[in-house]
């Protein structure tokens, strides 16, 4: 099942020559197994890739949660990019809007 959400994320990936990518962008959909988001920047097919995304609902009525994915790409065109999902976790962020 996929859920059709658009949230903000934030992207870490190392490219196979060993470059440090990151950037920013916006979830389009999201099922348990795979990723697809627009992204900033091209991010090539097989780095490995780890998403950080404001999840938009509060732990306790109010302590802010990111939803960080570990992931492949497996498809990249244009700004939209699908990645499968190896591990995820949710994390407690800050008080700023911006600290993903």
């Amino acid at each position: 099942m996929q859920f059709p959400l658009v949230l903000p994320l934030k992207y870490k990936a190392v490219s196979p020559k060993g470059k440090a990518i990151s950037g920013t962008g916006f979830t389009v959909l999201l099922s348990s197994t795979d990723i697809i988001f627009s992204a900033d920047q091209p991010v090539r097919r097989g780095v490995r890739c780890e998403l950080s995304i404001a999840w938009p609902v509060l732990l306790e009525t109010h302590i802010r949660l990111q939803l960080v994915l570990r992931s492949v790409i497996t498809r990249s065109e244009g700004q939209f990019v699908i990645a499968r999902i190896s591990k995820y976790e949710f994390r407690t962020r800050g008080p700023r809007e911006d600290d993903l």
